[in-house]
């Protein structure tokens, strides 16, 4: 049986933030992503991560929101899922 390919399109966001103890607050600066899906098991899954940018949505410009759903569209040709 062939594995489903899924993508996962990475922007940043709260998933993706981490606590700096010396400044005190949350911020988008190393990528836990990758760690998160190392730590699971997924039988019969191939896991295509798609890393556009490491922004908060709040920071997103429109051409940001383009990029996504650009990505999103090619990445749901290309694959079984995003």
């Amino acid at each position: 049986m062939a594995k489903k390919r899924i993508a996962i399109i990475s922007t940043g966001g709260t998933i993706e933030k981490t606590y700096d103890e010396l400044s005190g607050v949350l911020a988008n600066g190393v990528s836990v992503l990758d760690v998160m899906l190392a730590s699971l098991e997924l039988r019969g899954v191939e896991v295509l991560r798609v890393q556009l940018m490491n922004k908060d949505s709040l920071e997103m410009t429109a051409a940001d929101h383009s990029l996504i759903a650009e990505t999103a569209d090619n990445m749901a040709r290309a694959t079984d899922g995003v």
